[in-house]
């Protein structure tokens, strides 16, 4: 009987371990974010493009997060913010490292670009047509995203890291005096 106890003990403390300030208020900014956006979306837009915005965005920004854990770089839960949606809607990252923020913010528009097909692939199916149009959109924006926007970013300040460090020191005035 006392293994028992002890066992249940055990996991008490680690579920109470797990349950701190910082990830309560998480799970209140993600829960409330994500119910409101939801919320205002299908007030002002039919339920089915509603649905698929807020979807495709929860999808994108869920990689965000599990690459996030995968690499143990420390992420939030993703945030929403629906007056101004894709302007601020994020997962938070606590990570030095280029390389770890590269593949992190790459990982969400591949994400999305998968969950806009599937979408897409079930609007097709269903006979849906605006459906299909409308993830063609979203399709084109995880592409544009993950190219131009906040997630290429990261991805592009590293490669640019990369070719200063490689390039030796004194390339370019080599290069000025041969023509």
């Amino acid at each position: 009987m006392s293994r028992i106890w002890q066992f249940i003990k055990d996991k008490a403390r680690k579920v109470k371990s797990f349950f701190t300030k910082k990830r309560m208020l998480e799970a209140t900014y993600f829960t409330g974010g994500l119910a409101l956006s939801t919320y205002v979306f299908t007030y002002l837009l039919p339920r089915w493009l509603a649905l698929t915005i807020v979807g495709v965005t929860l999808i994108h920004e869920m990689g965000h997060y599990f690459q996030g854990h995968r690499l143990k770089a420390r992420p939030w839960l993703p945030y929403f913010v629906p007056a101004v949606y894709f302007l601020f809607a994020g997962t938070y990252i606590d990570e030095e490292d280029p390389g770890i923020n590269a593949q992190i913010s790459l990982v969400g528009p591949a994400m999305g670009i998968a969950a806009s097909l599937a979408f897409m692939l079930g609007y097709w199916m269903a006979g849906f047509m605006p459906g299909v149009y409308a993830c063609g959109w979203l399709l084109t924006f995880q592409v544009w995203a993950g190219t131009f926007g906040s997630d290429g970013r990261n991805y592009r300040r590293l490669r640019a890291e990369e070719r200063t460090a490689a390039r030796p020191e004194g390339a370019w005035r080599d290069l000025a005096s041969v023509g």
